[in-house]
């Protein structure tokens, strides 16, 4: 099987005009036993959710090495572990001033897939057995906001495990200024044209692509940092 991973970060056009950071981050890392993307959309009106949101990436990063480690570990013990490393990564920064939501998903070697987040955005997953999204929350509902750095329960996190050994899967990561912008019944469509478009191509190349596509984003007046991120695998056979 082949596998991949890639992702792309740009700021909005609201931040470029306030001349503020992009307060969205993600990363991507590969070993032998592990895959793991992360992404995460820091709350506009916290002081450091640009540091949040980049510890976040990190923690998941961090969390999803230890976690792969354990024989027999339970999905609840990654969220666990998320929370605490992201603590400490802050630094003397109160937890509070860098609210981010935090979506991920990793892929071991022996088959197991695991994603899901806190907070919005989009999860989805296409395989074999299913083409539907693993989370997917309205933003700005009521004024409830689910992330790190503001009071949740461990089941608000939401999480999704199965095997896909050695079968074909594109799962996406995206945070809200790309979820709320797509049409339910254009994901689908936009995962492909990521995976057949940007999958093989060398990385500063795709880079230097996906940030143009994402900073000419077609949907009128949008204003928000957008942040994807795709975990793949294919037949060797098979290159799109």
């Amino acid at each position: 099987m082949k596998q991949g991973h890639f992702g792309i970060s740009v700021r909005g056009p609201l931040h470029q005009q306030q001349q503020l950071t992009n307060q969205d981050a993600w990363l991507g890392r590969s070993s032998r036993l592990l895959r793991v993307i992360a992404v995460s959309d820091g709350l506009g009106s916290r002081p450091h959710s640009d540091h949040g949101a980049k510890a976040a990436c990190k923690a998941v990063i961090q969390a999803a090495k230890l976690w792969a480690m354990a024989q027999q570990a339970e999905p609840e013990m990654l969220p666990r572990l998320i929370i605490l490393l992201w603590k400490l990564l802050l630094g003397s920064v109160p937890a509070k001033d860098c609210a981010a939501t935090c979506l991920f998903a990793l892929y071991h070697a022996d088959g197991r897939l695991l994603c899901g987040g806190l907070g919005d955005g989009l999860i989805y997953l296409q395989s074999q057995q299913q083409n539907q999204p693993i989370l997917e929350r309205d933003a700005g509902f009521g004024n409830e906001t689910l992330a790190l750095g503001c009071p949740h329960k461990l089941d608000d996190w939401v999480l999704h495990q199965e095997n896909l050994d050695k079968q074909a899967f594109q799962l996406l990561l995206a945070t809200d200024g790309i979820a709320d912008d797509l049409q339910p019944d254009k994901r689908s469509d936009f995962i492909q044209w990521l995976y057949q478009d940007f999958a093989y191509l060398a990385a500063d190349k795709r880079r230097r692509m996906l940030q143009k596509e994402l900073n000419n984003w077609p949907v009128p007046h949008h204003l928000d940092d957008k942040t994807l991120a795709l975990l793949w695998q294919c037949e060797d056979e098979n290159n799109g």
